[in-house]
């Protein structure tokens, strides 16, 4: 048996209910809009995160708020997600504020604010972990109240608060330096591809290949201005139903999350029933280039990927658009469909409620400039080698991330286990402490009415 890890001294084992005063909130009913639009701040779950929130989205009324369980929380509490993508997520309640049911709420008792925020900013993963399983992941308030806390002296705390803003904010400088390296990353790819479809990035190429660039006013010479279904034949998957699943004859599919930014993804396919005649129209090809049709967000509506050489049959459903091409080659329609879809045109095209839909009809009508084949072959070859270049830079920034990530990790594993701050003999033990605030929250609940002339029930 492994014996558990010794407590620093002063240092008490105890839970998140004993160190705060622990709650939930509520959402007012949608169908009265006089609950919002007040002064008070409303927080969601997905506005958790930054260590201190200062205002929210969305505000209520003091109806709303009396007609609802949500709560008035003081100024310095502390905020943790139960529910979903966001378990975990904490902040500091820079004001006083209401939130969702989907927020634990702590006003810190033996605890300051800022320590309280940084152990749950520590237990974030283990607190995602213990949320998983269900369509629907999420901790309750009783998972939060009996989380284990291992609590130091008051004035410990404050040492380790201090410690940990110094040690963290050069962490927290250089994540942030990584991440506006991969923005302006991300810029740089959507300028090559504007330049690409555009002419401007193969200016040098005609020169050299003694094509003169002027032409129409905006289109390079030799480039036409065509719409998709004049380059190449433009195809919407067939209609998945109950009656074609397990059928007689179960053929694998393509569907929209199987197109991702790494190209096709075949660890998930799923089969119905296509008979010959709809082989025929609706079997893949190599070198066919795929779209997502649909996407629950309209800047993933049309993301491109090549069909490669796969063995064996494959179909594709209604949510993918095929584009065979005829007077490109399938790697130039590759990355015009992808500038395209960067570019936010295929995200202005589509429509729907929830769903966005890229048509089949809008997308074969779209104009789009084509380059002669020989200077297509430059564009890919160009784009190819400056996406390589970009790629291996982003690799570079994600690794520094997640070693950034594993150091700020370290950072806080050894403040709570009393590592990074030295004790102080003369620091009040967080035992006291804690007897202190069980007497005080003891006296504070109001002692039960007895009938008159009924003596008290005795204890033992």
């Amino acid at each position: 048996m492994i014996a558990p890890p010794q407590l620093p001294t002063g240092w008490v084992s105890t839970t998140l209910d004993e160190v705060a005063r622990w709650g939930s909130g509520g959402t007012p009913s949608r169908s009265h809009p006089e609950f919002f639009g007040g002064s008070i701040p409303w927080i969601k779950t997905g506005e958790l995160g930054p260590r201190t929130i200062a205002d929210s989205e969305e505000h209520l009324t003091a109806e709303g708020l009396e007609s609802s369980s949500a709560k008035l929380f003081p100024q310095g509490s502390v905020a943790v997600a139960m529910y979903g993508a966001t378990i975990g997520k904490a902040s500091i309640l820079g004001v006083a504020a209401a939130t969702n049911q989907a927020c634990a709420v702590g006003i810190p008792l033996c605890v300051s604010s800022q320590f309280l925020h940084y152990y749950l900013v520590s237990q974030a993963e283990a607190l995602a972990a213990a949320g998983q399983g269900g369509a629907q992941p999420n901790i309750s308030q009783g998972v939060v109240r009996s989380w284990p806390i291992r609590l130091p002296p008051l004035r410990e705390q404050d040492r380790i608060v201090d410690a940990l803003d110094e040690a963290l904010s050069g962490n927290d400088a250089a994540v942030a330096e990584l991440l506006a390296a991969k923005r302006k990353l991300s810029r740089l790819r959507q300028s090559l591809l504007k330049a690409a479809i555009e002419g401007t990035l193969t200016v040098d190429w005609r020169d050299q290949e003694e094509i003169s660039s002027s032409g129409s006013p905006g289109i390079p010479r030799d480039w036409r201005l065509l719409a998709i279904n004049e380059i190449g034949t433009v195809q919407l998957g067939r209609q998945r139903s109950p009656d074609k699943v397990g059928g007689s004859n179960p053929t694998p599919y393509i569907r929209a999350a199987n197109i991702t930014e790494r190209g096709v993804d075949l660890r998930d396919v799923l089969e119905m029933d296509f008979n010959a005649s709809e082989i025929q129209t609706f079997a893949l090809s190599q070198g066919d280039v795929l779209l997502t049709e649909a996407s629950g967000s309209a800047e993933h509506v049309g993301r491109p990927a090549i069909w490669p050489r796969v063995d064996g049959l494959f179909c594709f459903q209604n949510t993918v658009v095929r584009f065979r091409p005829k007077l490109v080659s399938s790697e130039f329609a590759y990355f015009l469909f992808m500038a395209q879809q960067k570019l936010g045109v295929f995200a202005s095209l589509s429509a729907g409620v929830g769903i966005n839909h890229l048509s089949a009809g809008k997308f074969g009508r779209l104009r789009v400039l084509v380059p002669p084949l020989a200077e297509q072959k430059e564009i890919v070859e160009r784009l190819e080698a400056a996406f390589e270049a970009v790629e291996e830079q982003e690799r570079t920034i994600e690794w520094s991330m997640a070693r950034a990530a594993a150091q700020r990790q370290n950072i806080l594993r050894a403040a709570f286990s009393g590592q990074l701050v030295p004790q102080d003999s003369s620091d009040e033990p967080a035992s006291v402490l804690l007897e202190r605030i069980r007497a005080q929250r003891q006296a504070a609940v109001p002692s039960t009415k007895r009938k008159a002339g009924r003596p008290a029930k005795a204890t033992a």
